[in-house]
């Protein structure tokens, strides 16, 4: 009977742990699991970031850089809704034009090795170009070609800021709602690891979709100038100046 009531009562506090435990561990499953998961859903929910551990400077910068992305494109003009299709469409029409400049046997020979005569005197001023070009680097493989275009950098030349209306509200002079004119003109520098140095222009057309294309933008001029030679020694030589009309523009025209 001593024992029975020993351990009768020797029974509350093993409950009262037991019932302690599981509130823990409630606690800790709110605090830890729930209580995030809500906040992310809200967030999400309302395109909010409710914690924000970045500086003013961090945010002032990304916000700058975002404007600047938003220039080159020539989207900022646009409304929420039409800005990141506008954006993407650009931008893979821009990555084909680089693509097919790094394709180009003679672009490559160009930024890499210096202007054509590059390793000349001068003296010889009646040889032409086909002379010029026969004393450069053998033509190179399809291999060379590509391990070439891959110590080439490609930078964004971000254009100034637009004039601005009376609402101080920054207007694009390539857009004109009106008139239905859509034109796009970004600047692109090509950089080679041993100081060559490429400017591409490039005229871009919005193309409507038809039943057998998509919308898309196609370039309609390119022009690329070779502004340094080797160890960034200075030189003023086209590359090439490309102008093709609609619906294809320059695409399947050789550099």
């Amino acid at each position: 009977a001593a024992a029975a009531a020993a351990a009768a009562a020797a029974a509350p506090p093993s409950g009262n742990r037991s019932r302690l435990r599981r509130g823990a561990v409630l606690f800790l499953k709110v605090a830890c699991l729930w209580i995030p998961a809500v906040c992310f859903w809200i967030s999400l929910a309302w395109d909010a970031q409710l914690l924000d551990l970045r500086t003013d400077e961090e945010i002032d910068e990304e916000e700058n850089e975002a404007r600047r992305l938003e220039r080159f494109f020539d989207v900022h003009f646009l409304p929420e809704d039409e800005y990141l299709q506008e954006m993407q469409i650009k931008e893979e029409a821009l990555s084909n034009m680089v693509e097919k400049l790094l394709k180009s046997r003679n672009f490559l020979d160009h930024i890499a090795n210096g202007p054509l005569g590059h390793d000349h005197d001068g003296d010889d001023e009646n040889s032409d170009s086909l002379e010029l070009s026969a004393v450069r680097a053998p033509e190179r493989k399809n291999a060379q070609l590509g391990a070439e275009a891959g110590v080439v950098e490609v930078s964004y030349v971000h254009p100034p800021p637009r004039f601005e209306d009376g609402t101080g509200i920054e207007v694009s002079k390539s857009f004109d709602r009106d008139a239905g004119s859509r034109t796009w003109m970004p600047r692109l520098v090509f950089a080679h690891r041993d100081g060559g140095l490429a400017l591409a222009a490039m005229n871009f057309q919005y193309v409507l979709a038809s039943k057998d294309r998509d919308e898309r933008w196609a370039c309609t001029r390119l022009r690329a100038d070779l502004i340094a030679g080797l160890d960034g020694e200075a030189a003023n030589e086209e590359i090439c100046c490309l102008q093709g009309p609609l619906p294809h523009g320059v695409r399947y025209m050789r550099i």
